[in-house]
């Protein structure tokens, strides 16, 4: 599988830092478009209300934890060039695990997705309306099709433009914000490097780095970087795009946090998407603050729907060994019939909590076999060759496996907790 090519003149070097940062971003910034999405946005903004900076530095963490693991999805699907769920099938094909192995993916990345883009298509509509009215179901429906149109439109650089030019618009919007409200600048850089877990905040700690990176992201991240570049030499650029992307990524879920944080101590109760955070800063930045926010959360929404909804689909064919091309009508199908139910049940306003705490449980299994998946395939000679992982970053993913399978298990505990009604 794996041929050592000869590596190519390093053009890149010659090039300005902002040429290069231009042509390298792609892959990775759909994984920032993403992950910040409307549960990002409630959960950064109850961090701030209730602990002001105290957790700003479980992002960078967070972070971090996204560098490791996107180093090794990028050389899986550029270097081996199959996707995770591609490398899944081919090694467990023909063994007792082949359907063990489907059905959990297909579980954990359809239901759980499918719960997650509810929330999406529905903070999209709530930020269409925050800015020129009209009723929620109309513009659910209008989501929905704007979605369902990009992803038929069968162009992989057409939807890395879109969402790439949404996550700068998220960045605009949250970091004025953030700015415009004067934060105390060395409280916010101590939150930022000093790690504490206040009483009573562990659900929060695990909510932002829940937010921030998820089983899904793995399957996405190999897929775009497979579609995305052609040699080994790419990886110096794939590198350059996760850096800056999920930087940015992080830097937008901070300040939003920075920004409720101007709202320490009140009894402000955020119940979705951030939007009773932009009424109560209309004093500080006047009017148009409802506005601001509803620009965020629209971009932010339907910037998440639509990949979630590209990963599903290309998880689902590679998982199956089916055609993962956007074209194909496999994966025309599901994203499809995807985006059609979440759009369906966020039009009639419900989010059915069995489906929600199905969704909670299978990721939170889901996200430490993801990531021993990950290792597992980074690993692999004859996928790899001499790009296989160095032991410092077995050793470091190994650390954060453990740390992911604790997650997973505080899920579970959590969702077993709702069920049982304690």
């Amino acid at each position: 599988m794996y041929t050592q090519k000869k590596p190519q003149a390093e053009s890149i070097v010659q090039e300005k830092w902002w040429s290069v940062t231009r042509r390298a971003i792609g892959p990775a910034a759909i994984i920032s478009a993403a992950f910040v999405g409307p549960g990002t946005i409630t959960t950064a903004s109850v961090a701030g209300i209730s602990y002001q900076y105290a957790l700003l530095w479980t992002l960078p963490v967070a972070g971090i934890m996204s560098f490791l693991f996107m180093d090794q999805t990028a050389r899986i699907g550029i270097v081996a060039k199959k996707t995770l769920q591609e490398a899944l099938h081919d090694l467990t094909k023909g063994t007792i695990w082949r359907w063990p192995v489907a059905i959990l993916v297909i579980a954990a990345i359809g239901i759980g997705n499918c719960a997650f883009v509810i929330g999406n298509i529905t903070g999209a509509a709530l930020g269409m309306q925050g800015v020129v009215g009209g009723p929620i179901p109309l513009w659910t429906v209008i989501t929905g099709v704007v979605s369902i149109a990009f992803l038929l439109a069968g162009s992989y650089k057409l939807l890395e433009r879109v969402l790439t030019g949404f996550v700068v618009v998220m960045s605009a919007v949250f970091l004025i914000t953030a700015i415009a409200i004067r934060p105390d600048l060395g409280a916010l850089f101590q939150g930022a490097v000093l790690p504490v877990i206040p009483p009573d905040s562990f659900p929060i700690v695990i909510g932002l780095v829940g937010t921030t990176i998820s089983s899904y992201q793995f399957f996405l991240h190999s897929s775009a970087a497979k579609e995305h570049w052609s040699t080994e030499s790419d990886l110096k650029l794939a590198r350059i795009d996760y850096f800056v992307s999920v930087s940015l990524g992080i830097l937008i879920s901070m300040a939003i946090v920075v920004t409720a944080a101007a709202l320490y101590g009140t009894n402000l109760t955020i119940s979705y998407g951030a939007r009773e955070l932009a009424e109560q800063l209309r004093p500080t930045l006047g009017n148009y603050a409802p506005i601001l926010f509803s620009v965020g959360l629209f971009a932010a929404s339907i910037s998440s729907a639509i990949p979630t909804a590209l990963a599903t689909g290309w998880v689902f064919t590679g998982i199956l060994g089916l055609n993962t091309r956007l074209t194909s009508l496999p994966c025309r199908v599901v994203m499809v019939a995807f985006i059609f139910v979440a759009t369906y049940f966020a039009t009639i306003g419900e989010r059915p909590l069995s489906m929600i705490l199905f969704a909670q449980m299978t990721n939170g299994l889901l996200l430490p076999i993801a990531a021993v998946a990950v290792l597992f395939v980074a690993n692999k000679r004859d996928l790899l060759g001499s790009y296989v992982n160095k032991l410092w970053l077995n050793l470091a993913s190994g650390a954060l496996v453990l740390l992911t399978l604790y997650l997973g298990f505080r899920s579970l505990k959590d969702v077993f907790s709702t069920l049982l009604g304690g």
